[in-house]
């Protein structure tokens, strides 16, 4: 599908073996799988964050699409909201560019309730998958020990990655990165990120995208 073969690597130097569109693949499968399995565990965690977390890429979505904030986004309007981020922030992350193809193909997952549109709790719980498939495959790339969590050498890899581009919107990458670990903690352990905090991440960073550039 468009989204197994679209995901790039996460790292420049020295990429796994495996094939990035194999480990997107293995991430939105594993993904689904516990989806299906512990949805209520997943939609308690959804419901639970901070809703202004969520709001940036919607609004994102609203205004360049030049539509109010509460109306809910057509298909045409929801594959469009990718293709506006992968416009504007494709530099800054290998995948970005592949945000139009992302939604696209996420679109059926995403009307849940298959009435023809993409309203805010609806897409309160595809960010939210998004982030989720994301975290995965950060996992798959960064995980060097297996133990589901990453240190900060661990994830070393991805801010090597993403540490040029963020030059460009701070003056201090190295603190912007830190203080997005931070942020993202939800236990008591600021050593590490776990595959939700990691999702948290994502979000955070794509926020920090549309906030600061």
């Amino acid at each position: 599908m468009k989204l197994a073969l679209s995901l790039l690597s996460l790292t420049r130097a020295n990429p796994p073996e495996t094939p990035p569109g194999k480990v997107f693949a293995d991430a939105y499968q594993q993904v689904g799988e516990y989806l299906h399995e512990n949805w209520p565990v997943f939609k308690d965690f959804v419901d639970n964050l901070n809703t202004s977390f969520l709001e940036p890429v919607w609004d994102f979505c609203h205004d360049e699409l030049e539509i109010d904030y509460d109306i809910s986004l057509e298909q045409e309007s929801f594959i469009g909201c990718g293709v506006a981020f992968a416009a504007y922030y494709g530099d800054f992350h290998l995948s970005f560019p592949y945000w139009g193809d992302f939604f696209d193909a996420m679109w059926e997952k995403a009307d849940w309730d298959h009435n023809g549109a993409v309203d805010w709790d609806e897409w309160r719980y595809t960010e939210a998958v998004l982030a989720a498939i994301y975290s995965q495959v950060t996992f798959g790339y960064s995980d060097s020990n297996h133990d589901d969590v990453l240190d900060m050498m661990e994830f070393g890899i991805f801010f090597e990655q993403q540490s040029r581009l963020l030059e460009e919107i701070s003056p201090d990458p190295a603190q912007t990165m830190n203080n997005l670990w931070l942020e993202s903690q939800l236990d008591d352990d600021s050593e590490t990120l776990n595959k939700r905090e990691t999702a948290l991440f994502w979000i955070h960073y794509w926020n920090l995208l549309i906030n600061e550039s």
